[in-house]
């Protein structure tokens, strides 16, 4: 959705954490990391936001210069992501999908 219909702005990334050990996967020296960031609106209001990652055992450290690109909804700023996760279709097709089936599920047990 935000691929469409989202805004872009640059973000700064605050922090970096890896999420727990390796991951038990076939290629081994996986691990999960959280990325916060923060960006300013037009309007001078500060948003945050985090994504995840999967990448390998480097260790990377945020200093407050690195920067990345995030999309988000105009009227719902809170609403973001990094871009090239909003550009993956099917991702997104995925998600509504898994969206659409938890609402159907929701719907089918109030019936009963």
């Amino acid at each position: 959705m935000l691929a469409g219909f989202g805004k872009t702005a640059r973000a700064t990334v605050t922090s970096i954490r890896r999420e727990g050990g390796e991951r038990a996967e076939g290629i081994a020296g996986r691990y999960t990391y959280v990325i916060a960031y923060q960006f300013s609106l037009e309007d001078g209001r500060e948003i945050s936001g985090h994504s995840k990652q999967i990448r390998d055992g480097v260790f990377l450290k945020a200093d407050g210069t690195g920067s990345i690109s995030v999309k988000y909804f105009e009227t719902l700023p809170f609403i973001n992501e990094r871009s090239e996760e909003a550009n993956n279709p099917i991702r997104n097709l995925i998600l509504i999908g898994v969206g659409i089936f938890l609402i159907w599920i929701i719907n089918y047990k109030a019936e009963d």
